[in-house]
């Protein structure tokens, strides 16, 4: 919740876009790269695929596979 709570309230973003972390990295959402950023992706992404990351190998395997993992959403031009 605090990662939802902190994208809603820096986020100028349009409501179409706030959940896309992709675009809070740009000039309208909480900025490229900053330490709130990749809270909240890790955070989401933790949320989202809770199942998996309860094994510290199986977490560091599937960060490199999901498209919303920091690893993939931090690259540009990913999937």
């Amino acid at each position: 919740m605090e990662a939802k709570k902190l994208l809603y309230r820096k986020s100028k973003c349009h409501t179409l876009d706030r959940e896309n972390m992709r675009a809070q990295r740009d000039d309208c959402g909480i900025g490229d790269y900053t330490d709130e950023w990749r809270f909240a992706v890790d955070k989401w992404f933790n949320v989202t695929h809770w199942p998996y990351i309860q094994d510290n190998q199986i977490y560091h395997c599937v960060q490199k596979f999901f498209s919303d993992s920091y690893i993939n959403e931090s690259l540009d031009g990913s999937i």
